[in-house]
């Protein structure tokens, strides 16, 4: 072979190698977590627990009235996420509620449903789940679920439930991760499920094909979220560990500073190249950045997020 063919041969190699290692760094702790069988049960409460691995983090609020579920998970470790239910309460399963569309927080409504369980979620998730979408962080598009996964009951602005002893809201917020999002606010338990709209541990997923934006996710957290919180709130957010009112707003400023960054930079009309040669997350990498959305991703999302408001 000719020396300028391998050179080619090789510098091809390395383009390919590096495309793929940056598709493992974007997908490769979703993919972990689909496989991940080893569920870590957390008692929060007398009355509610979150249940993490194999998908986004579930939130069970279990008593007399049954159990009231926040998410179901991948719909292939449902077996493997009802055992561990077990292991917290015998009683049914009365409701289950899915914070958005995505999969990993909707894959165990079919079962459910079968079983009798009602599932409810916003409209706009229900519209979802009931027709093909386009998953723009794994780039493929995802089935509409069966009917038995559909959600029964769904609300626009906000529903109350009076359960377990407790007074639970569940409140859309607008355009924040999706156009579906639900937040879940026990009253009595001081405890919120906030789903994939924030996290203090890793930079949140905005989906843009499916109506979220970074403008969303900050008005929603600064103006309905921490008002419902105190300081002894309990926050279970979608990926990461159990949080307090204050690791939210830790997050909020780190959301909000970027977004000023690069807000700045779009109405200097610089690029996306631009834009990432200011390197505009640096300060919150060590801390937010080893999650699914890497820092060059997260910075496209903010980025494409303001562009689209153009």
């Amino acid at each position: 072979m000719e020396k300028h063919s391998l050179v080619f041969l090789l510098f091809g190699i390395l383009i390919v190698v590096g495309i793929i290692s940056v598709i493992n760094g974007v997908y490769g702790q979703e993919e972990q977590e689909k496989n991940d069988f080893s569920f870590n049960i957390t008692q929060i409460t007398d009355s509610i627990y979150m249940l993490a691995g194999g998908g986004g983090n579930i939130g069970v609020s279990v008593g007399d009235d049954g159990i009231f579920l926040i998410d179901d998970k991948y719909n292939n470790v449902t077996d493997e996420m009802l055992n561990a239910i077990r292991e917290i309460s015998d009683k049914p399963i009365k409701f289950i509620i899915n914070t958005h569309w995505h999969p990993d927080h909707v894959g165990g409504n079919v079962e459910l449903g079968k079983a009798d369980s009602i599932v409810i979620s916003h409209d706009n998730t229900r519209e979802r789940l009931a027709t093909e979408q386009f998953s723009s962080l794994r780039n493929t598009t995802i089935d509409p679920l069966p009917e038995a996964g559909l959600p029964i009951i769904t609300f626009s602005d906000e529903i109350t439930f009076y359960f377990n002893n407790d007074v639970i809201n569940i409140i859309h917020i607008p355009n924040a991760h999706t156009d579906g999002d639900a937040v879940v606010h026990f009253n009595t338990s001081n405890v919120i499920h906030v789903g994939d709209i924030i996290s203090d541990t890793y930079f949140p997923f905005i989906d843009l094909p499916a109506g979220g934006s970074i403008e969303g996710i900050i008005n929603g957290v600064e103006k309905m979220i921490l008002p419902l919180a105190n300081e002894q709130t309990k926050i279970i957010v979608g990926h990461g560990n159990v949080s307090t009112k204050d690791d939210i707003i830790s997050s909020l400023n780190m959301l909000k500073d970027i977004h000023n960054t690069i807000s700045d930079a779009v109405m200097q009309n610089k690029t996306l190249e631009q834009v990432h040669e200011i390197k505009p997350t640096k300060e919150y990498d060590e801390q937010y950045g080893d999650g699914s959305i890497n820092s060059t991703r997260f910075t496209e999302l903010i980025y494409d997020s303001l562009m689209l408001q153009q």
